[in-house]
């Protein structure tokens, strides 16, 4: 009997430690399972937050792409619309500048043509001034010779030099040093640089003596015909009497004019 009961212990004692030993396993394995499960739901929860992140992402990005997508319609919009006002206007506009350069180039040519003129003009004056006073210098040193027209710019300084007092040599040697120009404000103004002395004329040559008691002719002329802005040639003569006169030939021949005066 007694030996029933130590076995019977013995048994009771052993399951109790089983269980004792079978409990906290239990436990452990059950937290585990709590833990595993937590753990799985974080990460399922990750997975959701991740890709609602994408799609929030994405959705961002779509209205972006929308809006720029939108704006290159619009600007393509615009460029359509550019070249239509374009093809309607640019030839408006070509034809515009050519008209004003047109007009730009007639006023140039216009305003060429007065500065022409107007140095053609100038230089017209001046030339028959000096012309003048040549010959108002020859006819003095004539009156002193009986009349006489000398016939080259030595017998008219031999002649002057006849005279006693000097008086008249002296003014035919500053007649003949002297030289006349275009005034600096009118070379600025026309381009043209022109000057003009004694020795730009040339007495004219006779078979005959010449006389201011005589029917006037031109003793005198210019050298060089003058090239007139329209293409003509002008040429200045002296005449015995004192007058001064501006020929103009179209082909710059004077010779058939100048055999009628003599």
């Amino acid at each position: 009997m007694m030996t029933l009961l130590v076995c019977a212990m013995i048994v009771v004692a052993a399951l109790l430690f089983g269980w004792a030993r079978h409990y906290p396993l239990a436990e452990l394995r059950r937290q585990n399972a709590e833990l595993r499960a937590g753990a799985a739901e974080i990460l399922r929860y990750k997975t959701e937050r991740a890709q609602l992140d994408r799609m929030v992402i994405d959705t961002n990005e779509l209205r972006r792409l929308r809006a720029e997508r939108s704006e290159l319609m619009s600007l393509r919009s615009e460029i359509g619309r550019l070249r239509q006002t374009a093809k309607s206007e640019v030839p408006q506009l070509q034809q515009q500048v050519e008209s004003t350069a047109a007009h730009t180039s007639e006023a140039r040519q216009r305003e060429a043509n007065l500065l022409a003129e107007r140095s053609a003009r100038q230089i017209s004056r001046l030339t028959a001034s000096s012309l003048g006073s040549l010959v108002d210098c020859v006819r003095n040193v004539a009156r002193v010779n009986r009349g006489k027209i000398p016939g080259s710019f030595a017998e008219l300084e031999v002649m002057a030099s006849a005279d006693p007092r000097k008086r008249m040599q002296e003014h035919v040697s500053h007649i003949l040093a002297w030289t006349n120009h275009l005034s600096p404000r009118e070379t600025e103004l026309t381009g043209v640089s022109f000057s003009v002395s004694a020795r730009s004329f040339e007495f004219m040559r006779f078979d005959r003596p010449l006389n201011t008691k005589n029917p006037p002719v031109p003793f005198i002329r210019e050298i060089t015909p003058r090239r007139l802005p329209d293409g003509s040639c002008a040429r200045d003569y002296g005449f015995t009497d004192g007058r001064v006169e501006e020929l103009v030939s179209r082909d710059g021949d004077f010779s058939g004019w100048e055999a009628a005066q003599k």
